[in-house]
């Protein structure tokens, strides 16, 4: 992977949280379960306390809502590239509607 490849994958995978951040305030939390999974797997071990708080689907739409910010910020900042591009990878060939989310 090229650094150019790597910077284009953060600023892809970047672009594509703020779109689902847009979806989220507009729909809530629960019509992107599967977005959603994919980043709490995905981050699960350098946030295993938000990953855990943004499917909890018992728990408020406030904590899942801020469990989301804070692992946007680390999805983007702090994973390494081969997490990056194995979520943005998820994100586009899910199996179901909302994971197959780029074009």
């Amino acid at each position: 992977m090229t650094a150019t490849t790597q910077g284009s994958t953060q600023r892809e995978l970047g672009a594509l949280l703020d779109w689902v951040a847009e979806r989220i305030v507009l729909n809530g939390t629960t019509t992107e379960r599967s977005v959603l999974q994919a980043v709490a797997d995905t981050a699960q071990w350098a946030a295993p306390g938000a990953a855990a708080a943004l499917v909890d689907w018992e728990a408020t739409e406030v904590l899942r809502l801020r469990a989301f910010g804070v692992l946007h910020g680390v999805v983007v900042e702090v994973l390494g590239d081969e997490e990056r591009w194995w979520l943005l990878d998820r994100l586009r060939n899910g199996g179901d509607a909302q994971a197959g989310l780029v074009a």
